[in-house]
């Protein structure tokens, strides 16, 4: 079940319209987590169980894109993996994140439980940090990147983000209760110039006092839920 790509892939359109201006790249490249695939694949989101007690479900990512960068004479990498976004802290290592709509009931509270089965380690990465996007006042209308660099996390000898997966957010569509959920397939170690990549992710939210139906009736919003929303069927 690939679902929740949708979103992302609208996200990107506007991103190329409204004309965010990229650092140049130098060359571009597929690497593999699992030695398997070697073309550009995006990740597989297979939901296992989904009830009002809880959901689970299964990430598997393939590999990501490689780009290799320039900036003042340093060399970078943006990494990227198909159609999904990255993460949003500026200044921080721009990593990938892999973002999923879960419906969920109504609850007291949401517990998230994350187990990785297989990673691989690369070395020698310098990962671009999250840029600052700012008015281009050369253009109507457009924007560029500011390249901005947190030295404090870049000093840092620790993996970031660190965390594996997160509950980022929870809202509605009309009565269906969502969470948005990241996992992090990608950790970098600024310090040591190190990658762990993980390919095999096993997701579940439990929920404490659930209440009424996992799934409601969302009316006009039914096509949106079923195309973006993993559990939703």
């Amino acid at each position: 079940m690939l679902k929740g790509k949708s979103l992302c892939t609208v996200f990107m359109l506007i991103v190329a319209i409204t004309g965010f201006i990229v650092t140049s790249a130098i060359s571009q490249e597929w690497i593999t987590f699992d030695g398997v695939t070697t073309t550009a694949t995006e990740p597989g989101i297979e939901v296992q169980e989904s009830n009002i007690s809880r959901v689970e479900f299964e990430v598997a990512v393939y590999g990501m894109s490689v780009e290799v960068v320039e900036h003042e004479g340093s060399t970078y990498q943006r990494l990227n993996i198909p159609e999904y976004l990255w993460s949003e802290q500026v200044g921080a290592p721009e990593v990938p994140v892999i973002r999923a709509l879960v419906a969920i009931p109504e609850c007291a509270d949401i517990i998230l439980e994350v187990t990785t089965t297989d990673s691989t380690m690369r070395d020698n990465f310098k990962v671009y940090p999250v840029p600052e996007l700012v008015d281009d006042e050369s253009s109507d209308g457009f924007l560029k990147e500011r390249f901005t660099l947190n030295t404090d996390l870049y000093a840092a000898n620790a993996f970031y983000p660190g965390k594996k997966a997160e509950v980022l957010t929870t809202g509605y569509i009309r009565d269906q209760r969502i969470a948005q959920v990241a996992v992090y397939p990608v950790q970098f170690n600024p310090v040591s110039d190190l990658i762990r990549a993980y390919f095999h992710f096993q997701v579940q939210l439990s929920f404490t006092s659930p209440s009424g139906t996992l799934l409601k009736n969302v009316g006009p919003f039914e096509k949106i839920c079923r195309s973006n929303i993993i559990n939703y069927e």
